[in-house]
């Protein structure tokens, strides 16, 4: 059993709250896990953090002779909440690098291990998809197109 703990919210801004998180988690469940869980850092807006992060997997799965069986995409992060008339372009493109491409750059990065295994990929999206509200813009179509692309993949 192998698990990717977080895919820290945007984690350009929310490091300072996450510091300790990982060493946390790792502490919290350490007693339950039975070294079946693996936590680290990824920022899911940034190539190189998750070429990173695959490069763990890969050694953690080699080391232990494991399988690679589920991907769960949960970052997300909800944007500036205003009407779209107070909005700019860069308040959408913020949401969106974390919302949507951050799920289709991290699966892409562990679709061949998903593959391979016959595993499951879990995307999280939004309630907001259903019941979109006018101050809720960026969030809510960053939702709408992750829901699309999981009907495409």
């Amino acid at each position: 059993m192998f698990g990717i703990v977080h895919e820290w919210d945007d984690l350009k801004k929310q490091t300072k709250n996450h510091k300790r998180s990982v060493k946390e988690l790792e502490e919290s469940y350490n007693s339950i896990s039975q070294g079946r869980l693996y936590a680290f850092q990824m920022d899911v807006t940034d190539d190189e953090s998750v070429r990173k992060s695959r490069e763990i997997v890969d050694r953690v799965l080699k080391q232990k002779n494991l399988v690679f069986h589920a991907l769960v995409n949960n970052a997300g992060v909800r944007g500036n909440l205003f009407y779209d008339d107070f909005l700019i372009l860069d308040d959408y493109k913020e949401v969106w690098d974390v919302n949507l491409c951050g799920v289709i750059r991290v699966t892409h990065a562990f679709r061949d291990l998903i593959k391979k295994s016959r595993g499951r990929i879990v995307i999280c999206s939004s309630a907001s998809t259903l019941f979109p509200t006018a101050g809720n813009g960026p969030y809510a179509c960053s939702k709408f197109a992750v829901q699309s692309y999981c009907i495409i993949i």
